[in-house]
């Protein structure tokens, strides 16, 4: 019986490493190349740089995706997506709040692979030709070394990085996390937590993986104290949303009222997207999601 148990479980490795060889990289069955510590030792400030979106109003649109995975998407989603988008970005006009820029939230590729990559670079081309969108990494992003392609095509080019919306006096500070190996890892943690602490305008947060997504624990961020802190932390210091991907859920979970994660459903999976709407005058913050 005990020869039985064994020869299972050897199976059951090999398996696992011929499959992951063929799909994620025989990396991804042990070890992940381009840990969080070496790829984001601080979160970088955009402000005032030509990374900076520059709204120029103080009603205005973000649209955000999540979880589009090219390298397993079925064409047609491309395309009913950009029908989706054409009519939300008209619509957002025609109600005082234009789309400025663009969010995707990782996973932009199936298994890392430079192909997949450039595709998602191609999408933004042609979908978003007229403004910036700012993506994080993703788990998926990681495989076959797939941080190299990353970092070199997509942009902006980094895996943290920040910046503030403002307009007439009002501000709104983003941040924008990497949470790809499930952690934002000592260097990241300690930098936003002293940029956060010392900003004090209404702040919006964006990960890939969520920090709760309502109680789903296999796919938030998996150090329990790093979350305590992180919304310990959001609590004390006017974060007004957290915008996570990574389940291909949609949840939403309000913090006693300080403020809200938004886990959104994937671009891949269940043909999702949203359009937030930002009022700086009000700091009136709402999130619309529809299926495309």
């Amino acid at each position: 019986m005990k020869r039985l148990i064994c020869c299972f479980f050897l199976i059951s490795i090999i398996f696992s490493i011929n499959f992951a060889s063929c799909k994620f990289g025989v990396q991804q069955a042990f070890y992940r190349k381009n840990q969080v510590n070496e790829r984001s030792r601080e979160i970088k400030n955009f402000c005032g740089t030509e990374n900076d979106p520059a709204v120029n109003t103080d009603k205005f649109s973000v649209a955000l995706i999540t979880d589009i995975h090219f390298g397993r998407l079925a064409s047609d989603k491309k395309e009913k997506f950009k029908i989706w988008y054409e009519a939300k970005k008209t619509e957002a006009a025609d109600s005082g709040y234009p789309v400025k820029f663009a969010i995707c939230l990782g996973d932009v590729s199936e298994s890392g692979e430079k192909k997949q990559i450039e595709q998602y670079v191609s999408f933004c081309s042609e979908l978003f030709p007229d403004m910036k969108i700012y993506t994080v990494v993703g788990n998926h992003d990681l495989y076959n070394d797939g941080w190299t392609h990353f970092k070199r095509d997509v942009y902006p080019h980094c895996s943290s990085f920040m910046f503030k919306t403002e307009y007439g006096g009002k501000s709104l500070s983003w941040y924008f996390l990497d949470t790809a190996n499930g952690t934002l890892g000592k260097p990241q943690l300690e930098d936003l937590l002293s940029k956060i602490k010392s900003d004090s305008n209404p702040k919006i947060v964006s990960t890939h993986y969520p920090i709760y997504a309502g109680g789903g624990q296999l796919f938030t961020m998996q150090n329990e104290n790093e979350r305590d802190l992180l919304l310990s932390t959001f609590l004390k210091n006017n974060v007004k949303l957290l915008l996570g991907g990574h389940w291909h859920k949609y949840e939403e979970y309000t913090y006693k009222n300080y403020f809200k994660e938004y886990n959104f459903a994937s671009f891949v999976d269940h043909s999702q997207a949203a359009i937030i709407k930002v009022d700086l005058n009000s700091m009136d913050i709402g999130v619309q999601c529809s299926k495309f």
